[in-house]
């Protein structure tokens, strides 16, 4: 199936069972939070939820994260927030892709989270 009907029976929730690979090029963890797990109740990108998981106290930490300055404050709703996810196992993740680099014998290359490759990260011995 081409991958433009898959997805629209994601979205439509026509799927009784899905594999999402989903990446946060922000680092920040209200990518995930707001896209995947908050209730589609929440509205505007928290599409990604086609599993239905939905708790009114999850929606009110994803506001308040948004809204929060404060690093340590924010993180602190962060960490309540995916503790009370995971309380409730509203998503099963089934698999943690890594993507493995290979380099000849002499060449090191720091692996990051992002799997960009820094030209200054390099290393020949």
């Amino acid at each position: 199936m081409p991958n433009s009907q898959f997805i629209g029976r994601i979205q439509r929730r026509e799927s009784q069972f899905y594999a999402l690979s989903w990446g946060v090029p922000t680092f920040d963890a209200l990518y995930t939070l707001r896209a995947i797990i908050a209730s589609r109740a929440l509205g505007g990108s928290a599409s990604w939820n086609a599993g239905g998981y939905a708790n009114a106290e999850f929606d009110a930490l994803v506001r308040r994260v948004e809204a929060e300055t404060d690093a340590e404050t924010r993180r602190g709703l962060i960490a309540r927030a995916h503790a009370l996810h995971n309380a409730e196992l509203g998503h099963v993740p089934l698999y943690h892709m890594m993507i493995p680099w290979a380099v000849r014998q002499g060449v090191s290359v720091t692996h990051r989270a992002d799997n960009q490759v820094q030209v200054r990260e390099i290393r020949i011995d």
